[in-house]
């Protein structure tokens, strides 16, 4: 049977002005991998059963095809009619020796490399960005937008493969992951737990699942991140961040949030939520991270101190909720 890579399609002539979400795709990849693979053991992520490549070996893979990526290209810009093709029997892949060196190293050599391609990406006018060369195996014209897509889409379904390997063969490990939208009746669940039991949220009606669709549906259109950390197919708690305040002088600081499910906490799960969306705010320019936490909330003001926040404000009496009016406490956190 075809591996379900080979039977898709990919559109043509995507627009200019899509550039840069592809490009700010493309930039986190690596950072997701770590994500999703940090924290399991070296000889679980270098193990094979004989049939399907290991976990790091599939980080490997696409650091393979960086070169790949970079040559094609360059073929755009100086006015190749096709692109270099793939080699589909991956022997590059299987000759490396992915699994003898260090994740550390892999996540590196990757970084740098699509740091590169990310670079000339971002460099590229709208006459160089839409010149076309034939696609070799699609048999489709594909200019340099429809390239960061197609990357970008290939990246998607090596990581997607390591999460259901993960999900599928160690469900006793935690792993942090983004959240898709089969997450959102878990992340509802773990919203209104903390609504009806904490003033950790300001709110005392609970949120219905299409509002948190909504406010998913938002973070993704704007590229930032929604985390899960999962225990198989649990979700055990989340974490995003979005803007701190509307107006443009403000763009570069976000506000994050993260909540662990009851009975889960203490576990050092949220520090590894928060953990894991630093990198993602830096890729996206961002420069300081705030968190806001009810006053009377000692734990939360001293989780996020450990995290590297510092107090910055305490604002007095600015909530209400369980009949009483409640203080709130800001932290911040240089990126």
């Amino acid at each position: 049977m075809q591996s379900p890579w080979l039977t898709r399609r990919f559109p043509e002539g995507l627009p200019f002005e899509a550039l840069p979400a592809h490009v700010d795709r493309l930039r986190a990849f690596p950072e997701r991998a770590e994500q999703l693979l940090a924290t399991i053991p070296p000889e679980l992520r270098t193990l094979s059963d004989g049939r399907s490549w290991s976990l790091q070996r599939e980080v490997g893979h696409l650091l393979d095809l960086e070169a790949l990526g970079l040559r094609r290209l360059a073929e755009l810009k100086s006015g190749a009619a096709e692109l270099s093709p793939a080699d589909m029997q991956n022997r590059r892949t299987y000759e490396a020796r992915h699994d003898d060196v260090a994740l550390e190293e892999l996540l590196s050599a990757w970084r740098a490399e699509r740091d590169q391609l990310v670079r000339e990406l971002s460099e590229l006018n709208a006459a160089a960005a839409t010149r076309t060369a034939l696609h070799p195996r699609l048999r489709q014209p594909m200019h340099a937008v429809d390239l960061a897509h197609f990357i970008a889409e290939h990246d998607e379904h090596h990581l997607a493969r390591i999460e259901e390997r993960l999900v599928r063969d160690h469900p006793e490990l935690v792993h942090v992951a983004d959240a898709r939208e089969a997450d959102l009746g878990a992340i509802t669940a773990i919203f209104n737990a903390i609504i009806a039991t904490s003033t950790a949220i300001y709110r005392e009606e609970p949120f219905a699942l299409e509002e948190r669709r909504a406010w998913w549906q938002e973070r993704v259109q704007r590229r930032y991140p929604v985390l899960v950390a999962r225990r198989g197919a649990e979700v055990l708690g989340f974490s995003t961040f979005g803007d701190f305040r509307a107006a443009p002088g403000y763009r570069f600081t976000v506000e994050h949030s993260v909540h662990v499910a009851p009975g889960q906490r203490g576990a050092g799960i949220g520090e590894r939520l928060v953990r894991a969306l630093f990198p993602r705010a830096k890729l996206l320019g961002k420069h300081m991270m705030i968190a806001g936490t009810d006053s009377a909330n000692a734990g939360s003001i001293r989780f996020h101190e450990r995290l590297g926040f510092t107090r910055c404000a305490h604002l007095r009496e600015v909530g209400f909720k369980h009949g009483r009016r409640l203080d709130l406490v800001f932290l911040q956190r240089a990126l």
